[in-house]
């Protein structure tokens, strides 16, 4: 709650009216446009603390952490609420957007292109160097504890090469030509049959895309629904591999938090809203929640209302362990605004790549120009033989046996975790996908953890690998899908000694809720 004070208080050109029905960190953030616009700042500037402001203004420092925090988004400050915020260098030169106008009709509110001359900045090569290319490959067979890979060895390799000497025979001289813009035609029907029936989607063969992997899906949406300079929603922490996809299309990065009920929908940015937002609902990449019935209407509300475009991926989101597995958004969505995204790379094996992408039919036109420029189907033979697979029932077969292995898996994970590592881990129960959240205890030290898993030849990324908040706790992700079970309580068992024979100490912590949002 605010503290007392004076109706008005005024700070080098910025007013807090407490008498006004508009929210003080609203009143705040404007007054701070206003003066990013007049060049009160210098550009790199620092601006004041979040507490000195605080104090200064007589609000809370979350009023100012927040005015801070969506200023940043906009593109007008850097920094961290732990580092401080500064003028983004250059912003006097090429001057602040205009104040927001009210909504004046019932058409979704604009999106912020933040400053204007963005997209004449943009530069291609800047754009890569943001680009972390270790964080976006994984060299070499897994090893435990290796998130987001399913086991390859499960796979039913024998009926499949059988179904591929069947097409082959009977379809030879088809698959050995072009394919159409958007895939083989009867896969296009097969992937849709499918979704309507086991996820939910809503959607024909023709707004099915079939493209080479997940990424280069990403990479299709970004480069016809994104320019340069537009805001793409994305969660915190969240797929560093989609991260990267955007930020080589030129777009800037919004944070939204994740807790124990999924992504937080942007309400606070409906009059800069962004241009889209990407979210794994089924199961949350890196936390494993679902989200919440609450949180998929907010969010589809806040699309629609908007026009922002939402991006589902669903690639792990079949595999669920508690009941059955949450129909897909994209079913929920009546205004045509979510994108879903799913691939064979976690349900079959990785190296199959082959992804698909339902998309609205006011798109098709757009996706079509940009499928032709970006090339690079994959291969019609593998495309006829998924779609036999997926057609005779094999893939729902296939999906079924793999989530009671997974969930078998999961189980000696826990037990695994529960006996060697106790005293520094707590492992947070999983309902879905392909791997499980481990909480540090108190006094574990993250970078302790990784060293200790690197002598113990154990692959472990620690959380802060896929973003970092201040209001997240430190923690490990376990994948345990590609992994026996014997092969998952040999490394626990090598990381328990390699922490102990380290010392590392630690102390209990609080609940779920503590462990996401506590400051304890």
């Amino acid at each position: 709650m605010e503290s007392a004070a004076p109706s008005g208080t005024r700070l080098a050109g910025i007013s807090i009216d407490r008498d006004s029905s508009v929210p003080l960190y609203q009143q705040l953030e404007s007054g701070l446009r206003s003066a990013l616009r007049a060049a009160t700042f210098a550009a790199g500037g620092r601006l004041p603390a979040i507490q000195e402001l605080a104090a200064k203004l007589q609000v809370s420092r979350n009023t100012v952490r927040r005015a801070y925090q969506h200023l940043a988004a906009d593109g007008l400050l850097e920094g961290t609420t732990r580092s401080g915020f500064c003028v983004r260098p250059g912003l006097c030169a090429l001057g602040a957007p205009e104040e927001p106008k009210p909504e004046t009709s019932a058409q979704p509110a604009p999106r912020s292109a933040g400053l204007a001359s963005l997209a004449v900045e943009f530069n291609r090569c800047s754009a890569l160097d943001q680009i972390d290319l270790e964080r976006l490959r994984a060299d070499g067979p897994p090893r435990p504890f290796r998130p987001a890979f399913p086991d390859s060895n499960e796979f039913p390799l024998k009926r499949w090469e059988a179904l591929r000497a069947k097409v082959l025979k009977e379809r030879s001289a088809e698959l050995l030509q072009q394919c159409d813009t958007f895939g083989y035609g009867p896969l296009r029907q097969a992937i849709a049959n499918r979704l309507r029936g086991a996820r939910g989607v809503a959607c024909t063969a023709e707004q099915v895309i079939i493209s080479a992997g997940a990424q280069q899906a990403l990479h299709l949406v970004a480069e016809t629904l994104l320019s340069p300079g537009d805001a793409v929603g994305m969660e915190e922490p969240g797929s560093y591999r989609a991260k990267a996809a955007f930020l080589h299309a030129g777009a800037r990065m919004l944070p939204l938090l994740v807790d124990e009920e999924g992504v937080m929908a942007p309400e606070a940015r409906r009059l800069h809203p962004p241009a889209m937002v990407y979210v794994t609902p089924g199961s949350q990449f890196p936390l494993g929640v679902k989200l919440s019935l609450a949180r998929r209407a907010a969010l589809i509300e806040f699309a629609r209302d908007t026009g922002a475009w939402i991006i589902e991926d669903d690639c792990a989101g079949e595999f669920s362990y508690s009941g059955q597995a949450l129909a897909s958004l994209q079913g929920e969505d009546e205004s045509g605004r979510v994108l879903y995204l799913g691939t064979t790379g976690t349900t079959l094996f990785p190296a199959l790549e082959i992804a698909y992408l339902v998309a609205p039919p006011s798109l098709l036109d757009r996706f079509s120009k940009t499928k032709e420029l970006l090339g690079a189907q994959p291969c019609a033979i593998h495309q006829a033989t998924l779609a036999r697979f997926i057609g005779e029932g094999y893939l729902n077969e296939h999906v079924q046996r793999m989530n009671g292995l997974y969930y078998q898996r999961l189980q000696a994970l826990a037990q695994s975790v529960d006996s060697e590592l106790d005293e520094f881990i707590e492992l947070e129960p999983a309902e879905a996908g392909l791997h499980a959240v481990g909480w540090l205890k108190r006094g574990v030290d993250e970078q302790a953890v990784t060293h200790c898993a690197a002598a113990a030849g154990v692959e472990l990324p620690v959380l802060s690998n896929f973003g970092r908040t201040a209001l997240m706790r430190p923690g490990v992700v376990f994948g345990f899908a590609s992994f026996s079970e014997k092969q998952i309580r040999r490394a626990a068992k090598k990381l328990g000694s390699a922490l102990r024979s380290k010392a590392v100490s630690s102390v209990a912590r609080p609940g779920l809720l503590g462990r996401l949002m506590g400051r304890a």
